[in-house]
């Protein structure tokens, strides 16, 4: 019983670390895109 718990504790945390990650990788990809059209647009 305490062990099932504490599996789904577990899996609930691992899935907030990992859509935490998901969310951290995008919104940097996205700040890289602004970035680089920033870039593009002080060279022309």
């Amino acid at each position: 019983m305490l062990f099932q718990l504490y599996k789904s504790l577990y899996d609930l945390k691992a899935k907030i670390n990992f859509s935490t990650f998901i969310r951290e990788v995008y919104r940097s990809r996205m700040q890289d895109v602004y970035y680089y059209q920033n870039q593009m647009r002080m060279i022309w």
